[in-house]
């Protein structure tokens, strides 16, 4: 499993309507994204496809909450459906899966000092770890502002 640090700008501009029950905004290119967005964009600089995984919602995101959100293309689609019946749920996945071909990975951000891996998590790695079919590759994004 990798780790990563980031440190990101806290958005200083206009408040948004839908700020996720108060979600930290990060000033990414001059627009209000929250983390798990910045580094979705940061994986699309790299070559991947991915979503937010939204699990409260239980949808799978792009962009901010005003976006619609988006369904899976039927290979990446095929393989989270796979891990969700063995787990039986999407709760517990990581913020972030993506795809790069037949690539998949999962990243998971938490804020430095303020959040950890919770029980559910934990149980989503492990189920992947057990299963027979592509790997994926982890990671942990532990962030904070500058």
């Amino acid at each position: 499993m990798k780790k990563r640090l980031l440190h990101f700008k806290y958005w200083k501009g206009r408040p948004i309507k839908d700020d996720y029950n108060g979600k930290p905004l990060i000033d990414y290119k001059g627009r209000p994204l929250f983390a798990e967005l910045v580094v979705l964009n940061m994986l699309k600089q790299k070559g991947w496809n991915g979503v937010w995984v939204d699990c409260y919602h239980k949808k799978f995101r792009k962009g901010m909450m005003h976006v619609k959100p988006v369904k899976l293309p039927p290979g990446p689609e095929k393989y989270l459906k796979a891990i969700i019946k063995k787990n039986g749920k999407l709760s517990g996945c990581w913020d972030i899966f993506a795809w790069k071909g037949n690539q998949y990975q999962f990243v998971e951000l938490k804020r430095r000092k303020k959040d950890k891996i919770r029980d559910s998590q934990k149980r989503w790695y492990k189920i992947i770890r057990s299963l027979k079919f592509l790997k994926p590759t982890f990671t942990i994004v532990e962030w904070d502002f500058e």
